[in-house]
């Protein structure tokens, strides 16, 4: 099962695909394809952190980086699925969106938990080449 192979492994990233009709519904999809995942709304969690008054939305591969490895070191041990993720995502340009999976592929080497990152399956969200993600077991099929 995927969740014993990634607990000993140094790759604790993984990818989620939602269909594009359950996007209203995410939490239910996560629940229907994975069993004893903590899931984290990231739009919920964002919008803890703007100000009434703040006019720009400060959202920064980095940023975003360091945030995911707070979430993973709170939840030492677990399996964290994020859902409704497409607003960063939409959020950076192409090319962010491409640093941003280059980083969630590498740079969680001694992750804490176990990080599914879901998200909406349509090319433009997803890692140019999703390949690599594939051979290395890293892209979770829906059941």
């Amino acid at each position: 099962m995927w969740r014993t192979k990634f607990r000993y492994s140094r790759e604790r990233t993984l990818i989620l695909p939602i269909p594009p009709e359950r996007y209203a519904r995410q939490e239910e999809f996560v629940h229907e394809h994975l069993s004893g995942v903590s899931i984290l709304d990231w739009r919920a969690e964002f919008l803890k952190t703007v100000k009434p008054e703040q006019r720009y939305l400060n959202l920064s591969v980095r940023d975003e980086a360091q945030w995911l490895k707070k979430v993973s070191a709170r939840q030492k041990g677990h399996t964290i699925c994020l859902i409704n993720t497409e607003y960063a995502l939409t959020r950076f340009s192409y090319d962010e969106r491409q640093e941003f999976w280059r980083m969630l592929w590498g740079d969680f080497p001694y992750n804490e938990a176990i990080l599914i990152y879901s998200v909406l399956n349509v090319p433009d969200l997803l890692p140019f080449d999703l390949e690599p993600w594939k051979r290395a077991d890293r892209v979770l099929p829906p059941a």
